[in-house]
């Protein structure tokens, strides 16, 4: 038997962004950086749901949206598991992943009111020091 995964997510419902977003978009999260590989069986729906205090059709409509994408598979009888194409999304979503963060630090950066040339100083800094 399959041991069922307990994930660490949060939504919440004051972003504006629909719950059931949050939830898919996690998981993706935790399949492209590998937290969730091919075969892992997720948690059952209502069980997610009592964990993150949602109806239990948000769950529902989270995996649907996560299968119509190829990333889980759900198995009548069996439970709902990370599937073999996920990871051949990983790399165009890793670069969406990216660039999203990218998006997000631009958006910081110009709220902040820091310009172009420190901004990059900085990125050059902290590439050279971390990888």
């Amino acid at each position: 038997m399959n041991e069922v995964l307990i994930l660490k997510l949060f939504v919440n419902p004051y972003t504006g962004i629909p719950l059931y977003v949050q939830v898919a978009e996690q998981i993706k999260k935790a399949v492209i950086t590998g937290v969730l590989k091919e075969g892992e069986q997720l948690p059952p729906v209502r069980q997610l749901a009592v964990e993150l205090l949602i109806n239990p059709n948000t769950i529902v409509r989270a995996y649907q949206e996560l299968e119509k994408e190829g990333i889980i598979t759900t198995r009548k009888g069996s439970g709902t598991f990370i599937a073999p194409a996920a990871k051949k999304l990983k790399k165009g979503q890793k670069e969406e992943e990216i660039k999203r963060k990218i998006q997000e630090l631009l958006a910081e950066a110009r709220f902040l009111e820091i310009d172009k040339d420190d901004l990059m100083k900085m990125f050059l800094l902290e590439l050279e020091e971390k990888m």
